[in-house]
């Protein structure tokens, strides 16, 4: 994943706001970016993405991007090992081929099963934390999602060779 880090201090964001470079890395090595921002005395941070991968399951090939109100911080999974935080801040949302029919028909108990799965794929946890994982993504980031989202179609619709373009 590509970002980059809006850092800023208490108050205005101007003059006290900076950008950083571009970071590509894993969620723990953008959360250890933010950390040295917060080392620095920043005290409010947004990851921009970059690039977009399925909001939902992670998917990096995405077939159509959602536009509701933008979000904030809205899922967070911690474990001994990793911190991961899912930032959406500027309301556009990717869906991969399986999330777009899933919104489709609006079913938001296999859009959570199905991104729980993922992310167990992607980061295993122990059994008894999978539970703990699905509510975190279904009262997180499909909640924040559900709550925008009104049976309204996609703002486009794209493919892989239009997002390298």
């Amino acid at each position: 994943m590509r970002v980059i880090i809006e850092a800023w201090r208490e108050g205005r964001r101007e003059p006290n706001q900076v950008l950083s470079h571009p970071i590509e890395g894993d969620h723990a090595v953008i959360a250890a970016a933010m950390r040295d921002y917060a080392d620095q005395g920043f005290t409010h941070m947004t990851a921009h993405r970059l690039d977009m991968v399925c909001d939902f399951c992670s998917e990096p090939s995405i077939v159509a991007r959602f536009e509701i109100e933008p979000g904030g911080i809205i899922g967070r999974v911690v474990t001994d090992d990793q911190d991961v935080t899912n930032i959406d801040r500027d309301g556009v949302w990717g869906a991969c081929h399986t999330c777009l029919s899933i919104i489709k028909r609006q079913d938001w108990i296999s859009l959570a099963d199905h991104a729980a799965q993922k992310a167990q794929d992607m980061h295993p946890v122990p059994e008894w934390m999978q539970p703990i994982i699905r509510e975190s993504i279904a009262g997180g980031p499909i909640a924040c999602f559900r709550r925008g989202y009104h049976g309204q179609a996609p703002i486009s619709v794209i493919s892989d060779e239009d997002l390298l373009s």
